[in-house]
């Protein structure tokens, strides 16, 4: 018998004063990506651009701390406005890492939203790009909070 290790799963979710419509909108819309998903001056956020249909493409651009520009996009696999979305998910700074998988699911919560994000997909070669991402989606959560909410 063998013992089969389970890949990683990060999960992480808040509750957002808005309607759905306007986050999803807000998950979905390139400029509004761009205004709430840039990086600091050290990382900054080049361009975004989002096919937002089911097979569409995502693709954002970046400049690392070493000054190179960094590609992070994929494919939208699944497109339900305005309750979930799924995307595969490369980030070329772990080129050997291939693709993992995002899901966004929104639902009600009161008079706000609960947006879930869940990160798969990760192989026993991405253990930096994990604790990466486990770190990067409070702080993407935040972010998308404080943008909807102003």
């Amino acid at each position: 018998m063998t013992q089969v290790e389970k890949a990683p799963i990060i999960v992480v979710e808040t509750v957002i004063r808005g309607t759905m419509e306007r986050v999803f909108r807000t998950l979905t819309s390139a400029e509004e990506l761009a205004q709430w998903w840039d990086g600091d001056e050290r990382y900054p956020n080049l361009s975004w651009a989002v096919d937002d249909r089911a097979g569409g493409e995502w693709l954002s651009r970046w400049r690392n701390l070493e000054g190179r520009e960094v590609n992070l996009g994929g494919r939208i696999l699944e497109f339900e406005p305005p309750r979930r979305m799924v995307w595969s998910w490369f980030f070329d700074e772990f080129p050997d890492a291939g693709e993992s998988r995002v899901e966004y699911l929104l639902e009600e919560a009161g008079e706000g939203v609960r947006l879930q994000v869940t990160h798969t997909g990760f192989k026993s070669t991405r253990e930096a790009a994990y604790e990466d991402y486990s770190k990067g989606w409070y702080d993407v959560l935040g972010r998308i909070q404080r943008h909807v909410e102003a």
